[in-house]
């Protein structure tokens, strides 16, 4: 396992890597899957392939792929913030390919229900994690990678990697487990999403992900149209208007909750397990 800045800076070099072990791969993705990739496979010079997340599209990436190709996706989805039913047998239904599938866990965490995720097929090559969704840690950067074979091009993070963020992430994975802060939070999702259908005037529907919301549509939908044209995820049909909650559920979360962060972090010091930098830290 390599820690990163994040999980982003886990896939780009991941994807920097294989490139340079077969500089003709392609990426295949699911339309409407994390912007990320399809950006680094641009800055890499690496084709990128998107295909419609159904069994016909299924079936028409399985002429496309070449031995040695990736292809990523995330669980719980990138694409409308749930869970993909059809995750298990996709899988499952791909490993006579010779891809290299890389698996973006970076929404584990955020999920209240009950769930589990297979990531152990022959042909993963890497899995990727990160807390800033499920705890809010963005700009703290924790994340990681497991690869199938040392990845030389994370290799140096062992050493040169930041100490105090990944601290904090071993606590609040030791402190909270991986269902208690969706469920504690999931009265604001639902909060959030009233006003936004307030203000929308469009019925919006919850995703499994506490931060997510979506609204299933067509490309060609009228609620798909003007600002909503932008939050368009997947295939011209059959894809979503997917809304991000978290600018609302912070807000909610601040007014009508106690939660003092900085009393928080003085509880973890007084237990021993965060140290101040100075005399002069909160």
């Amino acid at each position: 396992m390599y820690p990163s800045n994040g999980s982003s800076e886990a896939i780009k070099d991941t994807i920097a890597w294989l490139r340079g072990e077969n500089p003709g791969l392609t990426i295949h993705i699911f339309e409407g899957e994390y912007e990320g990739v399809p950006a680094y496979a641009q800055g890499l010079n690496i084709t990128i392939k998107r295909y419609p997340r159904t069994a016909a599209g299924i079936a028409n990436m399985r002429t496309q792929v070449k031995p040695g190709d990736i292809f990523y996706l995330s669980q719980p989805s990138g694409i409308d913030g749930n869970l993909w039913d059809g995750y298990r047998d996709f899988m499952e239904g791909i490993q006579d390919l010779e891809l290299k599938v890389l698996v973006d866990l970076a929404y584990v965490g955020a999920v209240a229900k009950p769930y589990q995720i297979k990531v152990d097929y022959p042909n993963v090559e890497a899995v990727f994690f990160s807390l800033s969704k499920s705890f809010g840690t963005y700009y703290q950067r924790i994340g990681g990678a497991f690869t199938k074979r040392p990845q030389p091009m994370l290799y140096g993070n062992m050493w040169f990697k930041n100490l105090l963020s990944l601290r904090i992430g071993s606590e609040l994975l030791k402190q909270f487990d991986v269902y208690h802060l969706p469920r504690m939070y999931q009265w604001a999702q639902t909060a959030a999403i009233q006003r936004v259908a307030l203000a929308t005037g469009h019925e919006i529907k919850a995703s499994d992900v506490i931060l997510l919301s979506h609204i299933p549509a067509d490309r060609n939908s009228p609620v798909a149209q003007g600002d909503n044209a932008m939050l368009y995820r997947g295939a011209d049909v059959g894809g979503v208007v997917r809304y991000c909650l978290t600018p609302m559920m912070d807000v909610l979360v601040k007014r009508f909750t106690t939660f003092d962060p900085t009393k928080h972090l003085n509880d973890w010091r007084c237990k021993g397990h965060l140290t101040p930098l100075s005399k002069d830290a909160p």
